[in-house]
């Protein structure tokens, strides 16, 4: 998205606000602070829209009873800690609180998000939300996956104008799983079996953000 493009402060201030209708006073930190309490964890605001749901639900899922997510912030090892000169910050206001959904438990057992943003007096436009959960149970249901994909892109892009299009291709020989909303904002998915881990990247403003995260997962 290119400076002077209207859509990206408009999300941003829509996901703001939806946090602050689903969950007690608005955020006062940066906008990408707000994007990342809400991105991954405000599909759950909607009905039907949730990640965490479709992985409750999903057939051959294991009972979550007793089980819990743990908030785990050394799963961002597995990504790159700095884009372009750009900090990929752990978020720990956000992890907890998406990882005390119980639906999660079902299929994921640790969770960690951070926020990939610039510094306000860069005038670079742009930011990225990275999600790195790891599996409960190394063999990945591909059923399952793709529920996940397909609501997490769904509850993204209605906040976004709906989803435009999905893609898969290979970045750094990881097949990548690619969702575009029609205003601007892409999603970015991949199973790094290595590690019994998905990392899913939300990128608002470009897709270049969430594709150098990609191609800096490590084994």
């Amino acid at each position: 998205m290119r400076d002077g493009n209207p859509r990206l402060p408009r999300f941003a201030i829509l996901v703001m606000l939806v946090a602050g209708c689903g969950s007690g006073p608005p955020p006062t930190s940066s906008p990408a602070s707000a994007v990342a309490a809400t991105a991954v964890a405000a599909p759950s605001m909607s009905v039907g829209s949730s990640p965490a749901v479709a992985a409750a639900s999903s057939p051959g899922a294991p009972a979550a009873s007793g089980l819990t997510v743990a908030a785990d912030p050394t799963l961002l090892a597995l990504v790159p800690g700095q884009i372009d000169g750009r900090t990929v910050a752990y978020d720990a206001t956000s992890t907890t609180t998406t990882a005390e959904d119980p639906t999660l438990a079902a299929r994921i057992s640790g969770l960690a998000i951070a926020t990939v943003d610039a510094p306000a007096a860069s005038g670079s436009p742009g930011l990225a939300v990275v999600t790195v959960a790891r599996l409960r149970d190394p063999a990945l249901d591909d059923t399952w996956f793709r529920s996940w994909r397909d609501t997490y892109d769904s509850a993204v892009c209605t906040r976004a104008g709906g989803v435009s299009r999905h893609a898969e291709t290979t970045i750094n020989g990881r097949t990548t799983f690619i969702g575009t909303c029609a205003g601007g904002v892409f999603t970015y998915h991949v199973h790094v079996a290595e590690s019994d881990a998905i990392v899913t990247v939300m990128s608002i403003g470009s897709p270049a953000l969430a594709e150098k995260v990609i191609e800096g997962i490590k084994p």
